[in-house]
């Protein structure tokens, strides 16, 4: 009996182990993070995120035209929750998300953001 149940845990412990390696290599955990909601309580004004938008223009500019072919496109969202913002930019590939985050970091110039592939 022990023995069956031992066997049985390094099964288990197997099969987790290879959908965690699964689930990282294919950069699932990266996209889920990417597009994650920051909560309402913690997201600027509407009028501090347009304000910061219409201050960066030049960093949109630069984040759109990575796409030689316009599938780039950044939008606030202040349909969410009400009186606040954030960022929502879509992308059509992996590689301009990994451009698009070197260019602007871990947030907007303090409003976060989240990528969307299209």
């Amino acid at each position: 009996m022990k023995k069956k149940v031992i066997i049985g845990s390094i099964i288990l412990i197997f099969l987790i182990g290879s959908m965690v390696g699964i689930f990282f290599m294919f950069g699932i955990f990266e996209i889920w993070q990417d597009t994650s909601k920051v909560s309402c309580s913690r997201l600027p004004k509407v009028e501090k995120v347009r304000e910061i938008v219409a201050e960066n223009k030049d960093v949109i500019d630069k984040i759109t035209s990575l796409s030689a072919t316009n599938n780039i496109w950044i939008e606030i969202d202040d349909k969410r929750c009400t009186g606040k913002a954030d960022i929502i930019i879509y992308h059509s590939s992996r590689e301009e998300r990994k451009k698009i985050k070197e260019i602007i970091g871990k947030d907007f110039f303090s409003v976060p953001y989240r990528l969307h592939n299209i």
